[in-house]
């Protein structure tokens, strides 16, 4: 992790999903990829009032995004949105071996 990373942020609900963003995020990949960089996946939690969005389907699409990061070479981790432990647990159900950035903050190291 370092000078040769880039982050990308993308809505972890729309990880899944074949429209815009998720086309966009292959282009940028490439791009990353073209110029030798590795890439991080930075997973941003749904909008708190995005309607019908519960933790277990954050955690589903968590996985989702875990198994597309294994298939791309140039993904070398995932931040999560949150350090919910389910989260964390859905990465590993993927991949035991996958660096995983866990947000937090002062007060709760």
């Amino acid at each position: 992790l370092g000078v040769n990373t880039v982050q990308i942020p993308i809505p972890c609900d729309l990880i899944s999903e074949n429209g815009e963003t998720f086309k966009m995020l292959w282009r940028l990949l490439g791009k990353a990829n073209n110029a030798g960089l590795s890439a991080i996946l930075v997973l941003v939690a749904p909008e708190e009032d995005k309607e019908g969005m519960t933790d277990e389907m954050i955690h589903d699409n968590i996985k989702t995004a875990a198994g597309f990061a294994v298939d791309v070479s140039n993904i070398i981790g995932i931040q999560l949105p949150s350090p919910i432990p389910s989260f964390l647990s859905a990465v590993r159900t993927v991949d035991d071996e996958m660096n995983v950035l866990v947000p937090t903050n002062k007060g709760q190291l």
